[in-house]
């Protein structure tokens, strides 16, 4: 059950536009299934360019070598992909 404080956290996130599963995640002892049933999740709308920047968003689609695209179907191994003391991390 959530607090009245955590109530008003959660509705700033919501007017925000997080997602009830990021919600729950800010918030201790909380359910996303609790934030769905507090607040009316079904009018969201997907943000443009997905949260990023026009022109990042632009490259991502158009340019970049690690993206999968109809156009780049086999994309490279993004450099961080290749060292290996990353590799427990992921």
């Amino acid at each position: 059950m959530m607090t009245p404080e955590q109530h008003e956290q959660a509705e700033r996130m919501w007017r925000r536009g997080y997602t009830p599963l990021s919600i729950a995640r800010c918030l201790d002892g909380i359910s996303y299934r609790e934030i769905e049933a507090a607040f009316d999740f079904g009018n969201q709308r997907h943000p443009d360019f997905c949260g990023h920047s026009p022109g990042f968003y632009k490259w991502l689609m158009e340019d970049c070598p690690y993206t999968w695209r109809p156009d780049n179907q086999d994309p490279a191994d993004a450099p961080w992909s290749r060292h290996p003391q990353l590799y427990d991390r992921f």
